[in-house]
């Protein structure tokens, strides 16, 4: 094999590649601009309403009252998960991005302050979540927030009877980047390898080269992979880009 040919290749591929503004902004900086403005724009949306799953284990007076005042939120579409299902799996199964878990022994607690008061007493409500669906989630722990701030004045003025703690769906905490990143990799490597191949290719065809090095002492394998280093060099390039800024 001509190695010699493909380092060749390669050094003028590159040199190609490098002269070419258009081919370095789409290699380089267009997936950059690509997380700049869809990461701004995702991560600023709101919906108009959101559906908020409900597994009330208590099953007291107290928490329907909860509830109750959940479904008086106009933002919020109400829906019960049976107290028989696994909360974080019946999430996944069920493509469900936000829930809330009353626990048992929510109705005693508060009971319980109520007739010997002390700080120490205390339950929480368990908000679980999807971190992929990050402006849903921001939102639903605003309401939530707000909600059991209100309903712990209404049973106590200012005491934190009730409050609240979070559970992510995933073994790993995820941040939205962390979902974009690899389709923008994917979109980089597609634009520039498969497209800039049909691109090239075509080019060097109108140009009568392909024909031309038919008389070289190359073989065809010899120049497909001097082309696939240097696409593979370009994939490596732009994934550390797009890792560099987007980390």
């Amino acid at each position: 094999m001509n190695y010699r040919f493909i380092i060749n290749d390669f050094v003028v591929s590159f040199k190609q590649w490098i002269r070419s503004r258009g081919t370095v902004f789409w290699t380089l900086l267009f997936p950059i601009l690509l997380i700049l403005i869809f990461g701004a724009i995702f991560l600023g949306s709101d919906d108009i309403s959101y559906n908020l799953y409900v597994q009330d284990n208590d099953d007291s007076m107290s928490s329907t009252q909860f509830i109750g005042i959940l479904e008086n939120i106009s933002v919020l579409n109400i829906k019960t998960i049976d107290n028989s299902e696994d909360i974080k799996e019946y999430m996944k199964d069920n493509d469900i991005s936000t829930a809330i878990m009353i626990p048992q022994g929510f109705e005693q607690t508060i009971f319980q302050y109520k007739t010997n008061p002390d700080d120490e007493i205390h339950i929480d409500i368990t908000f679980f979540y999807d971190p992929s669906e990050q402006s849903t989630m921001s939102v639903m722990q605003n309401i939530l927030s707000s909600t059991i701030y209100e309903y712990n004045l209404i049973l106590e003025e200012s005491h934190k009877v009730i409050g609240i703690s979070q559970e992510t769906t995933l073994q790993e905490d995820f941040s939205y980047i962390d979902f974009f990143i690899p389709g923008i990799i994917g979109l980089t490597i597609m634009n520039s390898c498969i497209y800039g191949s049909i691109e090239r290719n075509t080019k060097f065809r109108k140009a009568g080269i392909l024909r031309k090095m038919l008389t070289m002492p190359v073989s065809r394998t010899e120049w497909i992979i001097a082309k696939m280093l240097f696409m593979l060099f370009l994939s490596f390039l732009s994934t550390f880009v797009i890792l560099i800024f987007g980390v």
